[in-house]
């Protein structure tokens, strides 16, 4: 069995930073590995609607929030 962990903590420093036209651009391919979680799911899952609409971080709002909140995760490990 193989395990894949994906890197989604330096694609969501570069999020935030980035103009909020561009952020669900960068946001779809962080999400892209996780689609295989949801195969299961009938028709096509919209990834970037999912987490928008759990418990995902904003596209749009709450920079600095979300970027403490990164770095707190990150500090521990997470």
């Amino acid at each position: 069995m193989s395990i894949t962990v994906p890197d989604t903590c330096s694609a969501m420093r570069r999020i935030p930073l980035a103009p909020v036209a561009d952020r669900v651009d960068l946001l779809r391919p962080m999400l892209e590995p996780s689609r295989g979680m949801y195969r299961h799911h009938p028709g096509e899952v919209d990834l970037v609607a999912l987490h928008l609409g759990a418990s995902g971080c904003p596209v749009g709002r709450d920079e600095e929030r979300c970027l403490d909140a990164l770095e707190t995760l990150a500090a521990a490990g997470a």
